[in-house]
């Protein structure tokens, strides 16, 4: 059963869904995401090391090296870092807008950094703070490696 993950609610260091990959699974569910070569028994401890290692405030390094053991691909173990380290980050700022009330957002890239798909929902200029950007994300990362981010508009 999928259990929504309210983030409005959510603490740094809360554990109880994170420790059962809930919360991980929600994001991914969100965005299609799946993460193929993670066996299905591994899938609680890799959101554990995520949550984890976010709540210590690791840098993407020090969560890459928590998540070779899982992996056993270290340029995997940091593109996953990396990735899910921005989804978290922004995962957690566009429900920190809806709670203080922000009514629109925008799409940051990375000057170089920005695939195609990052430039057009850059270029679409504000949206509402619960509508869909081109791609089809609710916010960043639109795919991996993504270092994109959200910024508010009232």
């Amino acid at each position: 059963m999928d259990t929504p993950v309210d983030w409005a609610k959510w603490k740094p260091g809360a554990r109880t869904t994170a420790q059962h990959g809930d919360a991980l699974r929600a994001l991914l569910k969100d965005t299609g995401v799946t993460i193929k070569s993670v066996a299905a028994n591994r899938f609680d401890m890799l959101a554990r090391i995520l949550a984890e290692s976010l709540d210590r405030g690791d840098s993407v390094d020090e969560l890459a090296d928590k998540l070779r053991p899982v992996l056993k691909d270290p340029q995997w173990a940091h593109m996953i870092a990396q990735t899910e380290t921005s989804r978290a980050i922004s995962a957690a700022a566009h429900e920190m807008y809806s709670h203080y009330g922000v009514t629109k957002m925008s799409w940051q890239v990375a000057a170089d950094d920005a695939c195609g798909a990052c430039k057009a929902n850059a270029d679409a200029g504000l949206i509402g703070i619960d509508d869909r950007f081109p791609s089809g994300d609710a916010h960043p990362p639109q795919h991996p490696r993504c270092r994109c981010s959200i910024s508010p508009d009232e």
